[in-house]
């Protein structure tokens, strides 16, 4: 049995629930950033309503808000050039594109250290991430993301 993505986030966060508030949104407000990009969405107000939602009134966003906005600024940006990446020539180029479209994950661990986390309990974080994500949920392959950005 798998476990839901909202325990995991919980387990991720030590059980600060602010926290695991914070990492839900963010990963609907990027699922939904990621659907409009593709064109299977066109939920705007969604996006903005829900980066609205995290960064002005989650109290955990709010008061680690120096290291979150950091993180998110950046990977915004390399998910835009994970984009333009995917449609490269180079097939390494390519490769790190689809590395770069899941850079968002990064955040994870660090909530894990700013709820308490050692850095060897937020690498195997880090890890268990990869793990949900990845191995356990279904995800496009590489290939499968490559023809999706070639004709997409």
């Amino acid at each position: 049995m798998i476990e839901t993505e909202q325990h995991k986030m919980l387990e991720w966060s030590r059980g600060n629930h602010e926290a695991a508030a914070f990492i839900s949104t963010i990963a609907k407000v990027s699922q939904d950033a990621d659907d409009i990009a593709d064109g299977d969405g066109n939920a705007i107000l969604d996006v903005v309503s829900g980066l609205l939602v995290a960064t002005s009134v989650n109290r955990f966003y709010l008061d680690n808000r120096e290291m979150l906005s950091g993180l998110l600024f950046s990977s915004l940006i390399m998910w835009a050039a994970s984009n333009k990446f995917g449609t490269s020539e180079n097939e390494t180029t390519r490769i790190y594109g689809f590395v770069y479209r899941e850079i968002l994950e990064q955040i994870i661990p660090v909530i894990s250290m700013l709820c308490g986390a050692t850095i060897h309990e937020a690498v195997a974080v880090a890890a268990d991430v990869h793990e949900y994500y990845h191995q356990k949920m279904k995800q496009d392959t590489f290939r499968e993301w490559e023809k999706e950005v070639s004709h997409g």
